[in-house]
C-alpha cells in the first residue's frame, strides 16, 4: 500500500480488524501515515470488541471473514454501540446482509488512498477535511 493524503486521519481514533497480519500491518501503516491513531490491530472479533469497550474508536475497519467464513455478528456489535465501521473484504457484495448493505465495503486487495477516503469517510468529525482522493 503506497500511502498519500498526509494528515488527512489526523484526530481520528481507527480501530483495524483483521486477521491477515500483511493486510492488517499495511492498513495500520497506511491509517497511521495519514495521522489517524490505531487500535489493534485484533485478529478476531471478540479481541475487536473488547478494545472498542476501553476506548470508543471514531471508526472500525472490519474484516467480513476473521477465520470461520463471512460473520456479521461484530458489525452489528459495532452498530449497537454506535461506532461507525466499514468492511474491508475479499467477499462481494451479495454476501453481506440486507440490515447491513449501507455499510461501505472496501475490496481487498485495497489501496491505501481508497481505505484513507473511506476512513475520512466513515469516521468523520466535524472540520475533518476530506481530501485522501487526491
Amino acid at each position: 500500500m503506497g500511502t498519500t493524503a498526509e494528515g488527512t486521519l489526523t484526530g481520528l481514533l481507527v480501530l483495524v480488524v483483521e486477521d491477515d497480519f500483511y493486510v492488517a500491518d499495511d492498513a495500520c501503516a497506511a491509517l497511521r501515515s495519514a495521522g489517524a491513531e490505531v487500535m489493534g490491530p485484533c485478529c478476531d472479533a471478540s479481541d475487536g470488541t473488547r478494545l472498542a469497550k476501553t476506548r470508543r474508536p471514531d471508526c472500525v475497519v472490519l474484516d467480513v471473514n476473521l477465520g470461520a467464513g463471512p460473520a456479521f455478528g461484530p458489525a452489528r456489535s459495532f452498530r449497537e454501540q454506535g461506532v461507525p465501521f466499514l468492511f474491508m473484504t475479499g467477499y462481494d457484495a451479495e454476501v453481506v446482509p440486507s440490515d447491513l448493505r449501507y455499510v461501505e465495503r472496501l475490496e481487498k486487495p485495497v489501496s491505501a488512498a481508497h481505505l484513507i477516503a473511506a476512513v475520512a469517510r466513515t469516521g468523520r468529525r466535524p472540520g475533518l477535511p476530506l481530501n485522501a482522493d487526491r
